[in-house]
């Protein structure tokens, strides 16, 4: 490698080499321990004292609302769990979905391990990235315990308007704190004038060294500590401090107030250049993130239908360090959550690259990087199948090609001597969905005590911690409000949750329609809205085994000025095509074998549309051994099937395998080579049905695939015309 290019600063930055002079006597030198009493520790302590004042000047903070942690995670859970051990009447956390993992994955632990105790609203993003300040401050409530929004997101560099949603959160008495790992030394922040109670800093993303982050705490903001120990930090931290580590951090903020000015206007102008140059040079290029909204060093690229860990690998081989997303995600075969929040289609998704600069950038590097990537890309889609098919003509922006899965079925496992088949499920009512939903319940329970509705919450909750969760997804309820106002109904048709699909075919009237767990999400997530408190209060009543927790025990009350009814099916059938294709749902169960099976949930896509990517619908496939097995949704209860499956809830997957060889050769048959044939229901609206049809009957699609799906689009284009009328039949 002749050279290196260093263009991966969001990830970590070289340190610079006046911080790594100022550090060098604290190994060798001035090794005292700050907290003692002699005069050779004072010194240090004062170094100490110094670092502090240089960190609080960059953020236009007081030194004494500065502490020193390990790292920024560190910094973000002392801050979330202060917060929530300070206001123990609270129960609500709001954050956002497209946060870094040191506060996505603690706020949904805290939510999974306190068993519900705690709920957590993730707030979605604009295709953009941006966030919509009206949905916001829809979120927060009197429950509202605290608030965690990142300053700056570390993929695309997308800006939130903090000051903004912390004044809002102060106006509400609610504690709010602000990830500003990527920010801080970017762009200008000053603390005296936005509102914000913590502040996390990571001193590696700032030319400093790894091992060192702030926490910033606001003088009279309540505080309860994560390490306690000694005395270190007036007692807000315990543990020795990391002095040449500190000592760093403070010369390195020194150095980036100085800096700033050429942070925004150099560098930025590097970004820029990259950036055009890409978009330019290399077709079906997709830049991901606001345009101007962004922090200056970085951008987020997409090359439709290549694969960025294969990018990297060329770009490594030039000596071009970049990434895929987030350094603290990259071991992970999913694309970037943050892509996914965004609505950025799977064709795009797994071919993004995040380049991210520093001052240390030259012009050099960049048209460097500019020689040396477009061919790369062209490459890449030469051997890509899915380029083959965009370059005959798109797919279509919205249709999704997921990942692939580590261990595909060989070539010869596809020949099949069952035949393929499906059936159309025109409402899943009709299989008695609800009587099963309780079934496993039960199950999970391991009772067969009779559940009641004020056990609702327990009993949703064991139905999806024991990973039957797609059942709550395949329940689906259409229901019509009505309000006495216009500007109500208006209103939550501009702020609509997009989990529920929400139309507005009259002024005064909306048509909503969600899972069980859509419906119990935006209930539980926006208690104190008339249209949450209506919608409970109808569910609730109608089915009181999943929805009985959504109302006070002493009865559901019913909001004035707003009424709620179910639509029945073919009222919605009735509906206008392009209503009809989100609110009529439709299950399809394919009779396959176990390879195509496999093939269908491999090729499934994740992300249909923007609005519904964290609500597939699918049953549960579980992987066993040589099995893919679909319970209990085709077992009726007390049959010998259903049987096995509820006894294998307290067996080992093995068990439950050994049990099925040993019954009727109708269970029997999940257990026999590829070529027996097994079950799987897919099940979504018309809409999304019609972007997989789009997708998975194109010349580019497997040809497996393609003899399943083909004959599916045309019983589907003489049933539903007016949506899939347009989409040609191809030949198989």
């Amino acid at each position: 490698m002749s050279q290196v290019v260093y263009m991966d600063n969001n990830a970590t930055t070289m340190v610079d080499p006046a911080v790594v002079e100022g550090m060098r006597p604290f190994f060798t030198e001035r090794y005292g321990n700050p907290s003692s009493m002699h005069s050779f520790g004072g010194g240090v302590a004062k170094a100490v004292a110094r670092a502090r004042q240089e960190i609080a000047a960059l953020i236009g903070a007081q030194p004494d609302e500065i502490l020193f942690t390990s790292c920024g995670t560190e910094s973000d859970s002392t801050a979330i769990l202060s917060a929530l051990q300070t206001t123990p009447e609270k129960r609500h956390i709001v954050t956002t979905r497209v946060e870094h993992p040191a506060v996505k994955n603690l706020c949904e632990r805290l939510q999974s391990w306190s068993g519900h105790r705690y709920r957590l609203t993730q707030l979605p993003v604009e295709r953009d990235g941006t966030l919509d300040l009206a949905r916001y401050e829809e979120a927060l409530s009197e429950d509202t315990a605290v608030v965690s929004v990142m300053w700056a997101n570390n993929e695309t560099g997308v800006l939130f308007p903090v000051p903004e949603m912390a004044a809002m959160a102060k106006a509400r008495g609610i504690l709010f704190h602000t990830d500003a790992v990527q920010a801080v030394g970017k762009i200008p922040i000053d603390l005296s004038e936005v509102p914000v109670d913590f502040l996390s800093i990571s001193g590696h993303k700032l030319h400093a060294p790894k091992g060192i982050g702030i926490l910033y705490v606001r003088r009279g903001t309540p505080y309860v500590p994560f390490l306690v120990g000694g005395h270190q930090e007036k007692g807000r931290r315990g543990g020795t401090e990391n002095v040449p580590s500190i000592v760093g951090l403070g010369i390195a903020c020194t150095l980036a107030a100085s800096r700033m000015v050429d942070e925004n206007t150099r560098v930025r102008r590097l970004r820029d250049r990259l950036e055009e140059g890409l978009l330019t040079r290399v077709p079906s290029t997709l830049l991901n993130g606001h345009k101007e909204q962004r922090l200056p060093n970085t951008t987020s690229v997409s090359f439709e239908y290549v694969e960025g860990e294969a990018i990297l690998l060329h770009l490594d081989r030039h000596g071009i360090c970049a990434s895929s997303g987030s350094a603290c995600t990259s071991g992970s075969l999913e694309p970037s959550h943050v892509l996914r929040a965004m609505g950025v289609p799977f064709t795009a998704a797994h071919g993004s690259i995040r380049f991210s600069l520093s001052v240390f950038n030259t012009e050099e590097e960049v048209d460097f990087v500019l020689d040396k990537l477009p061919p790369v890309i062209t490459e890449l889609r030469r051997l890509s199948p899915f380029w083959e098919g965009e370059h005959h003509g798109r797919l279509g922006s919205s249709a999704g090609v997921s990942c692939a899965c580590p261990c595909p079925p060989s070539r010869e496992s596809l020949m099949r001597v069952v035949p393929p088949s499906f059936v159309i499920q025109d409402d899943l009512d009709q299989l008695g969905l609800a009587q099963r939903i309780e079934a496993c319940g039960r199950v999970c329970y391991k009772s067969e005590a009779k559940i009641t509705p004020t056990s609702a919450e327990p009993f949703v909750r064991g139905i999806i911690d024991k990973g039957h969760a797609s059942v709550l997804e395949m329940a689906v309820a259409t229901l019509r409000i009505r309000f006495e106002s216009e500007s109500v109904a208006g209103r939550f048709f501009e702020t609509r949750p997009r989990f529920l699909h929400v139309d507005r075919p009259e002024k005064d009237t909306l048509l909503v329609t969600g899972s069980v767990r859509a419906w119990r999400e935006h209930c539980l997530g926006h208690p104190g809205t008339k249209v949450a408190k209506a919608a409970a209060a109808f569910l609730a009543r109608h089915q009181p085994l999943l929805f009985g927790d959504l109302v006070p025990k002493r009865g559901a009350i019913q909001p004035e000025g707003v009424a709620v009814e179910k639509v029945p099916l073919p009222e919605v059938d009735a509906l206008p095509a392009d209503l009809l294709g989100k609110h009529r749902h439709l299950g399809v169960r394919f009779i396959v074998n176990r390879a195509v099976t496999h093939e269908i949930v491999r090729h499934r896509p994740c992300s249909f549309l923007q609005e519904s990517q964290r609500y597939c619908r699918y049953a549960d496939d579980r992987f066993g051994n040589e099995v893919t097995f679909i319970a209990p949704l085709f077992f009726a209860e007390g049959s010998p099937e259903y049987t096995l499956w509820a006894q294998s809830m307290a067996a080992s997957e093995a068990s439950y395998l050994r049990l099925l060889a040993t019954t009727s050769p109708q269970a029997a048959r999940t257990v026999l080579p590829n070529s027996c044939k097994t079950e799987l229901i897919v099940y979504c609206n018309l809409l999304e049905w019609l972007h997989i049809l789009k997708l998975r009957t194109s010349a580019a699609a497997e040809p497996s695939m393609r003899e399943i799906m083909i004959p599916l689009l045309a019983v589907l284009r003489e049933r539903f015309p007016g949506v899939f009328g347009a989409l040609p039949v191809p030949a198989v």
